[in-house]
């Protein structure tokens, strides 16, 4: 039977040697490396257990990201039926801006507090397209490729055309309409040269200066069959020709 000193040496010794290991091994966190991780689906979360960052397979691919506590995303970047998708969000949900691809091409869009697009960077059929929208969701000014080249039109709080500055058939033009949209001066470029036309309230009456074939011509037309012209003829005399409104001459 062992006496008391050697079981004290023995439990002295023994502790010591636990001392000794803890200061030349002291214990640390373990970290994991992993190698290719698969699966359809990640989530990672915050201390409170709320999705930060969302990671999903469907769709090709898609990626939502959360601010502290709210359970819609502040930012959305994926896939959709035409290729790659940003969107960024407001505080109540509502998308902000949003970069991406239609059918056409690319497309760049801001939008207002209420989610509607305010001004719009695309591509359209005929080429680029810059669009401005107002407040009640009607066009306010557009600025684009047309058929024949490069248009600009501004529009009125109802959504109807007001002036517009493009490109036609023959050359430039430049069209002035009233608050229903209908064309009430336009200066532009006919076969021959300029012509500017001023139209009544009517749209029927209307006036033109312009170009013909052998010179310069003053057209007014009036109420009924009424109508004035002066003109240059092939010989180059001057022309006036005039009718009543029942279309009888004068």
């Amino acid at each position: 039977m062992k006496s008391i000193k050697e079981k004290l040496a023995y439990l002295i010794s023994g502790g010591l040697l636990v001392a000794v290991g803890m200061t030349l091994s002291p214990v640390t966190a373990q970290k994991e490396i992993f190698g290719a991780i698969e699966c359809t689906k990640l989530t990672v979360v915050d201390a409170d257990g709320n999705a930060s960052l969302i990671l999903d397979g469907g769709f090709g691919g898609h990626i939502s990201v959360y601010s502290r506590g709210k359970v819609l995303p502040a930012v959305e970047i994926g896939i959709d039926d035409h290729g790659g998708r940003f969107n960024a969000f407001g505080k109540d949900g509502k998308v902000g801006v949003g970069l991406g691809i239609d059918n056409r091409g690319g497309i760049v869009a801001a939008y207002d507090k209420d989610g509607k697009s305010e001004a719009l960077l695309a591509i359209k059929e005929s080429g680029g397209r810059v669009a401005v929208v107002g407040k009640d969701g009607q066009p306010a000014a557009l600025l684009g490729i047309g058929e024949h080249g490069g248009r600009v039109n501004a529009y009125g709080k109802d959504g109807k055309l007001g002036a517009s500055l493009g490109i036609d058939d023959d050359g430039g033009s430049v069209i002035v309409s009233d608050k229903d949209g209908k064309s009430k001066a336009s200066l532009g470029i006919i076969e021959h040269g300029g012509s500017v036309v001023v139209s009544g309230k009517d749209g029927k009456s209307q006036a033109t200066l312009s170009f013909i074939e052998h010179g310069g011509t003053v057209f007014v037309k009036g109420k009924g069959k009424g109508m004035a012209s002066m003109a240059i003829d092939e010989y180059g005399k001057g022309v006036v020709f005039t009718l009543d409104e029942h279309g009888f001459r004068r």
